[in-house]
């Protein structure tokens, strides 16, 4: 088989035999017709790149994609995106105007990755308006007296000890109130747990505030937060679904302003989009313009059409909770689009055939 190739490669080369770039090149080759639903009213020039890499996408997150739910089912359910400050190191004192900026900071990214959904599927969300459940300072955090007077009446936690993915607050089942042990990648929805007090047995150094959850209505009207919005003066930036970091992307922290590309960047894998520049994972993602890949500002945004295909395939999985884009019967049209996926005889624009039985 080695001689073989290597005799195909040499008469290639002098022009004896003709090798199409197909054959050589396999992120030529691809199913467009699998992936033209999820390039709807956007300005697709490359499509065969965009279908390999959506579809390498698809089987790299697909556990995740139709087992996991990220918070774009929690905004396509109610419309919101509820988060949490952590602050675990600040430079200066915390104001209410950087964390007014921030947070409308935050809504905007939400509601630019919504953009393109709605004209792929009506159901889809349009909006999201982010919510802030409350905040955690670690030690040594300075605070403003403006932000009291703004944000006093909110779930405050000072001195708070921990650097990992815990909350302050006991967090339980709202089926059977039974507590939930905060392991945020057992859990399924977080649309299924409350935040009912602090966890003061846990963390006795801790100060809490309200003292009492047994009266307390929170200012914004919710009972359960889904990301914590993680502030570091170091670089760490990295999110997942229940943690969105944004060490060393605040560039003044006085007004909260910050690194506008890095955070959209981040925000995608809170979404459940991946890195499309690990070329292990996505070998035909060369020059793939991505906010995942290479992060261009254009047109206002840092979310391209690639990105759009990609949110409305994690839209598809958590609505649906299944692979729409799967061809069945062979017929290269996929359930997505094609007439009937289990008969390869009956497709889009297939010839009709009189008196053939199909129609």
């Amino acid at each position: 088989m080695k001689t073989r190739n290597s005799l195909f490669a040499v008469l290639a080369a002098f022009g004896f035999i003709t090798v199409s770039l197909a054959q050589v090149d396999p992120c030529l080759k691809c199913n467009i017709n699998c992936y033209k639903p999820y390039f709807k009213n956007l300005n697709i020039t490359d499509s065969c790149k965009f279908a390999n890499n959506v579809q390498q996408f698809k089987e790299n997150l697909s556990t995740m994609l139709y087992n996991t739910r990220s918070p774009l089912w929690a905004i396509g359910q109610t419309g919101q995106w509820v988060i949490y400050y952590n602050i675990e190191s600040w430079d200066g004192p915390v104001t209410d105007v950087a964390i007014n900026n921030l947070t409308k900071k935050y809504e905007s990214m939400a509601n630019q990755w919504l953009a393109g959904l709605s004209d792929f599927d009506p159901d889809a969300p349009k909006k999201v308006t982010v919510k802030v459940f409350g905040f955690a300072f670690s030690p040594g955090i300075q605070i403003d007296p403006s932000f009291y007077r703004t944000y006093g009446n909110y779930p405050l936690v000072t001195n708070w000890p921990e650097t990992n993915e815990s909350s302050p607050w006991r967090v339980v089942h709202r089926n059977d109130l039974s507590e939930f042990n905060q392991n945020w990648y057992e859990i399924d929805d977080f649309n299924t747990l409350k935040v009912v007090g602090n966890n003061t047995s846990a963390y006795p150094n801790a100060n809490f505030s309200p003292t009492n959850w047994g009266s307390y209505k929170h200012p914004e009207g919710v009972d359960m937060f889904y990301t914590k919005f993680w502030q570091k003066t170091t670089w760490d930036a990295v999110g997942q679904r229940q943690y969105l970091k944004i060490g060393g992307c605040i560039t003044n922290h006085a007004t909260g302003e910050v690194l506008d590309g890095v955070i959209t960047h981040e925000m995608g894998h809170c979404l459940f989009h991946d890195d499309f520049y690990d070329s292990k994972k996505y070998p035909c993602a060369k020059d793939l313009t991505s906010v995942m890949n290479d992060m261009k500002f254009e047109n206002g945004t840092w979310i391209t059409a690639f990105d759009k295909v990609i949110m409305r395939i994690i839209w598809e999985a958590q609505k649906y909770r299944k692979n729409l884009a799967v061809d069945n019967d062979g017929d290269s049209f996929c359930a997505n689009s094609d007439c009937d996926d289990n008969n390869p005889a009956i497709y889009p624009d297939a010839k009709e055939i009189p008196k053939k039985g199909i129609d």
